[in-house]
């Protein structure tokens, strides 16, 4: 019996993948949801106030994002 404990066997890790770790190392995942109504479900008032908030703000990230985007080439066209 005791040998059999020395002999055991540990499932080695998976192999991590080297091409995926090198090359998607900075890609940042976003993403994004919302509450759909349904014939059997409804969505409380506080649901729809909470969606209204999250649409306000993505649209405000959207126009920050592009409006950073546009000044980073005004200055690099300027910069040249």
């Amino acid at each position: 019996m005791i040998v059999t404990c020395r002999t055991l066997q540990v499932p080695k890790p998976p192999r991590k993948d080297f091409y995926k770790l090198m090359n998607k190392d900075k890609i940042v995942l976003r993403f994004s949801t919302r509450f759909v109504e349904t014939p059997t479900h409804q969505l409380s008032s506080s649901d729809r106030s909470a969606t209204q908030q999250l649409a306000e703000s993505a649209v405000e990230q959207l126009i920050g994002a592009q409006q950073s985007t546009q000044q980073s080439c005004i200055l690099s066209s300027s910069a040249q």
